[in-house]
């Protein structure tokens, strides 16, 4: 095997191991550097190098209004908005207190 043949070796033996460019040349004593520019260099035309897009699915936020569990109206005008995350046994104490 000629010398020049070398980086087309680990490039194929690379990828038939299933490890990351990183631990292949860990195990191999291959400087990263020049391990990642021999994988560019051998990647067929017109097929990604290892990096590309990846399609995803994007979830609606959740609305910045967030809808009280309770509302309490005091007296005209006065109303206690309290939402659902506010601990039942913390409403009692208030519901006591009030009245």
């Amino acid at each position: 095997m000629k010398k020049r043949d070398l980086p087309e070796v680990h490039v194929e033996a690379w990828r038939k191991s299933g490890l990351s460019q990183a631990e292949y040349c860990r195990q191999r004593g291959v400087n990263p550097k020049t391990f990642s520019g021999w994988v560019k260099r051998e990647a067929p035309t017109g097929e990604p190098s290892g990096l590309g897009l990846i399609p995803v699915r994007v979830a609606p936020a959740a609305s910045a209004v967030e809808v009280p569990a309770l509302v309490l109206r005091l007296a005209p005008g006065v109303r206690l908005d309290i939402p659902a995350t506010v601990p039942a046994r913390w409403v009692a104490e208030l519901l006591r207190g009030l009245a």
